[in-house]
């Protein structure tokens, strides 16, 4: 073969090597733009659904603050603490718990010792409340100062609740601080419940504690359902320990996300990353919703288990976690 035969052939292999590399690293570049591009879409979605819980969160809130003002209901509790402050510490102490355990034995809600604190101005107040709502309120009550149930719009579990953690969160030391009691399943009303605890103050003191027990599981499907419809990847809401609130077709606090994922809840930030689960990369975002992280005037969190809910938070936030496999995100 000619040495100018043999110089054409190298460089035309050359030449298709080259073309080669250069269509391989194109596709490597592209591959990395468009999963880049659409995990930034996907953080851009996540912080924009987790301002929008946060902002459904405040504004029930301020529904059950608004509820708290009422003259009647501090009226209520004064008279109620000005008895109870009557008392010598041992007698009061005995008084409420010969109350308390006459309720719990009470099993029927129509008996005259029950109905005395649901028939009451401040309890057909709540009601009221209660029935605008119906598909929102669980039960709603009043505790004065020293714990005890004045009014309330159903027959709860007891009548004594200055031991319970939500009500020491929301007492705060007798500083006073909204709490949100991520309840978990509750028994009574069947739903997913987010108690919102106020502390209701005259003066400088707090005179007394409201709880309105609010049944969001339909805010937080609509939230979920939306975002399905509108795009291909998955939405949860998820705890920092990694049980899933709320996903389209699971049954809330029955899965949760991997490992992966709860490591990069726990940083507490919003972020996205791609990650391998089940051997296959899918890419995930991730945002706070910012008031359940707490602070100084709403302190957000739990119990495990209580007499009447199940899976309740363990000193968790939510946050939202979107997850787009990378070959639908190629794809699209």
């Amino acid at each position: 073969m000619k040495i100018q035969h043999k110089a054409s052939l190298i460089m035309m292999l050359f030449g298709a090597v080259l073309v080669a590399l250069l269509s391989v690293s194109y596709e490597i570049l592209n591959h990395r733009t468009i999963l880049a591009g659409e995990l930034n879409n996907l953080k851009e979605i996540s912080d924009e659904i987790a301002q929008h819980i946060n902002s459904h969160l405040k504004e029930k809130t301020n529904i059950a603050l608004t509820l708290s003002t009422s003259p009647l209901i501090k009226t209520t509790l004064l008279e109620s603490n000005a008895a109870f402050s009557s008392l010598q510490e041992p007698a009061r102490k005995a008084v409420i718990a010969e109350r308390n355990e006459c309720w719990i034995k009470t099993k029927n809600p129509d008996d005259p010792f029950i109905q005395a604190y649901m028939t009451t101005p401040a309890a057909q107040y709540l009601k009221k409340q209660q029935e605008l709502f119906p598909t929102n309120y669980g039960e709603i009550f009043l505790t004065n100062a020293y714990g005890v149930m004045i009014a309330t719009t159903g027959k709860l579990t007891t009548l004594a609740h200055a031991h319970k953690y939500w009500w020491k969160a929301c007492y705060h030391d007798g500083q006073g601080r909204v709490f949100l009691d991520d309840r978990g399943f509750d028994t009574s009303v069947q739903g997913y419940v987010l108690g919102v605890v106020i502390p209701i103050r005259e003066g400088g003191d707090i005179i007394g504690i409201l709880k309105c027990n609010i049944n969001i599981s339909g805010p937080l499907t609509d939230v979920v359902q939306e975002f399905s419809q509108r795009n291909s990847g998955r939405i949860m809401i998820v705890r920092t320990g990694g049980l899933i609130v709320r996903e389209e077709g699971i049954t809330p606090l029955s899965t949760k996300v991997p490992d992966q994922v709860v490591s990069l809840l726990q940083t507490g930030t919003r972020g996205g990353a791609i990650i391998t689960d089940s051997n296959k990369n899918q890419l995930t975002a991730f945002s706070p919703v910012t008031v359940t992280q707490g602070s100084e005037e709403i302190g957000f969190g739990g119990s495990k288990a209580s007499i009447d809910h199940l899976k309740g938070n363990k000193g968790e936030s939510w946050h939202i976690v979107l997850s787009l496999s990378e070959k639908k995100a190629l794809a699209a």
